[in-house]
């Protein structure tokens, strides 16, 4: 079981969030981060605020990225359009049940733009596919549950 939390952000909802841990193949070391589940997201996307803060990336580097992250694609949203690289990683969260809980993914990193320079990293239902999802706010409960 992988325990999360809320975040109250302002006046809206509190928002759910869990803690994961990345490394980005031949692009960064294994860093903490915590991540928005976002059940409206097709993919697990880094934002540039998580990226550099978190990973160590250098903000040059999303401002104008080398080379071997190759084109930015397109994606389209309830918010809008954005772009991103792909890059593959993995990802782990610890499970307090049993082994951690890792899966190879390739991640969509945004690059930075001032629209995304603070948002947060989303788990994306590439990751969530393979739990069960427990929110429960009058309890403050947040759970993925392995399936």
């Amino acid at each position: 079981m992988i325990e999360g939390f809320f975040e109250r952000q302002s006046h809206d909802a509190p928002a759910p969030y869990v803690l994961g841990s990345v490394v980005l193949s031949g692009v960064s070391g294994w860093g903490p981060m915590p991540f928005l589940v976002d059940t409206g997201a097709s993919r697990t996307v880094i934002h540039p605020r998580d990226a550099r803060e978190l990973l160590g990336i250098p903000e040059e580097n999303l401002i104008s990225p080398p080379p071997s992250w190759g084109p930015p694609v397109s994606g389209l949203g309830v918010g809008g359009g954005s772009s991103y690289f792909e890059l593959p990683g993995t990802i782990g969260f610890t499970d307090n049940t049993g082994p951690p809980a890792t899966f190879p993914l390739t991640f969509g990193l945004a690059p930075l733009t001032p629209a995304n320079a603070s948002l947060p990293s989303l788990l994306g239902r590439d990751i969530l596919q393979y739990f069960e999802l427990t929110r429960n706010w009058p309890k403050r409960v947040i759970q993925l549950e392995r399936v």
